[in-house]
C-alpha cells in the first residue's frame, strides 16, 4: 500500500468529505468512546479488525492527523509506519480550523484578540 501525505487544501473540506463516503459504513460510527480513549485500545482494535471499511479507514488514518485508534492502528503504530515508509507526520495548523477568509487574512501574523 502506498500512502502519501495529503496536500494542503486551499479550502477546508466538510467533515464528511475529509473522511469519505466509506465512513458511513464504519463500525465505529456514533461510538467514538473506545477509539478516543487510549485505555480502551484493545476494545477499539478488536472492533476495527472486523470492520468492512478497515482498508479505506487505514489509508485515511495514515494520511491525516488522527487522535486515538483509527484504521486498526494506534497512534504509535501509525507513527512507526510513517517513519518506516518515509511518510511525513501530518501537521494540523490553526488554519485547518478557521474559515478560509480568516486564515488567509492572517497570513502568518498570528491571531490576536480585537483591541
Amino acid at each position: 500500500m502506498t500512502v502519501t501525505a495529503a496536500p494542503r487544501r486551499s479550502k477546508p473540506a466538510p467533515a464528511s468529505a475529509r473522511v469519505g463516503a466509506w465512513a458511513k459504513q464504519a463500525d465505529c460510527i456514533g461510538r467514538p468512546e473506545a477509539f478516543d480513549d487510549l485505555r480502551r485500545t484493545g476494545e477499539a482494535l478488536r472492533k476495527c479488525a472486523t470492520c468492512s471499511v478497515l482498508h479505506d479507514c487505514r489509508e485515511w488514518a495514515l494520511r491525516n492527523a488522527v487522535y486515538g485508534v483509527a484504521g486498526g492502528m494506534t497512534p504509535s503504530a501509525r507513527a512507526q509506519w510513517r517513519r518506516a515508509h518515509r511518510v511525513p507526520e501530518p501537521v494540523l495548523t490553526l488554519a485547518d480550523f478557521l474559515p478560509l477568509d480568516i486564515a488567509v487574512a492572517d497570513q502568518g501574523r498570528g491571531l490576536s484578540a480585537p483591541t
